[in-house]
């Protein structure tokens, strides 16, 4: 059998994400799977966006899956082995 492990972080801070990627090596051993599921939507209309709003959906959507895969990458290709699967959801598709 596999092993999963499931951490809880704030994927906008990119301490947060190396200290969690970390405590994953020493604990695992190997990061062997990445899966990006972090997301926020707070719906409004473009004219009542707030900066406030956007910032928090691109750190959390964007920023978050760039600052994850960086933190794991080096090892995955250290080890010639390993897979990235990031998740979106449908709220781009719907407006």
């Amino acid at each position: 059998g596999r092993k999963a492990y499931v951490y809880t972080m704030d994927v906008s801070k990119k301490k947060d994400i190396e200290a969690t990627a970390q405590a994953l090596l020493e604990e695992a051993g190997s990061i062997d799977v990445l899966v990006n599921n972090a997301g926020i939507l707070k719906p409004s209309l473009l004219q009542d966006l707030d900066e406030a709003n956007w910032d928090a959906h691109f750190d959390v959507n964007a920023k978050g899956v760039l600052m994850m895969c960086q933190a794991v990458l080096p090892h995955m290709r250290a080890r010639k082995s390993g897979r990235v699967i990031n998740i979106a959801s449908i709220a781009g598709r719907q407006g």
